[in-house]
């Protein structure tokens, strides 16, 4: 089930003609390859997603950061993930692992070539 804050950004970003989460302060678009809802619980895996300027031209040389947390659990991943950049845009992010089923946030930090801003999907994970 995707959350409600993924669910509305990803409304305004097709309105705005694309299909992925809008940065804060709109500088950058994530598309992830696969719903964040979709990972599983209790498990390495990979996410993987395409990070475009507001524009649509593919972002390449950024830095991104993760990080995650179960605020009603008060706890964040048990894993600290890494991006690792794959060309034209896309990157992967290795390590994730949600401990359990619950409401999750990841936060995105992207410092590329229009400035810092961030990136914030608010999913459940279903056991």
């Amino acid at each position: 089930m995707v959350a409600l804050g993924v669910a509305a950004a990803l409304a305004n970003d097709e309105e705005a003609g694309g299909s992925g989460v809008a940065s804060t302060s709109g500088l950058y678009r994530v598309d992830f390859e696969a719903d964040p809802a979709s990972s599983p619980a209790n498990r390495l895996h990979t996410w993987k997603f395409d990070l475009r300027e507001r524009d649509g031209d593919p972002v390449a040389g950024a830095r991104v950061t993760v990080d995650g947390d179960m605020p009603a659990h008060g706890h964040g991943l048990p894993t600290q993930p890494l991006v690792r950049e794959l060309g034209d845009g896309t990157y992967a992010i290795e390590g994730m692992k949600f401990q359990m089923g619950g409401r999750w946030f990841v936060e995105l930090q992207i410092d590329g070539p229009e400035g810092s801003d961030a990136v914030r999907v608010d999913f459940d994970v279903v056991p």
